[in-house]
């Protein structure tokens, strides 16, 4: 049986009290290696709606799309980008 909540209760999320570990890169990365940083832009969340057909395989209905990248993004969710150089090579998205 799952766990109940009390009529009314919210449940909160722990953040870690620990900062975030600091960007120590000094220039493109290096060959093999990629850098990972938060996306913002309409275009990157495009780029990231492009990967899951090429990666994956999806149709268009199996996408998430672009909007739902723009709305995890600008309503406390995450996005963020493995980039090689300027080209975003992967993503994650927490909504």
């Amino acid at each position: 049986m799952g766990r109940k909540q009390a009529a009314g209760s919210t449940a909160r999320l722990k953040q870690s009290s620990r900062p975030a570990p600091p960007r120590t890169s000094s220039g493109p990365p290096a060959a093999g290696q990629f850098e990972i940083s938060a996306l913002t832009q309409l275009e990157e969340f495009e780029r990231c709606v492009e990967l899951q057909r090429q990666v994956w395989g999806f149709t268009d209905l199996d996408l998430v799309p672009s909007a739902l990248f723009v709305v995890a993004a600008h309503s406390g969710g995450q996005v963020f980008g493995a980039c090689k150089g300027n080209e975003i090579i992967g993503f994650v998205m927490a909504l």
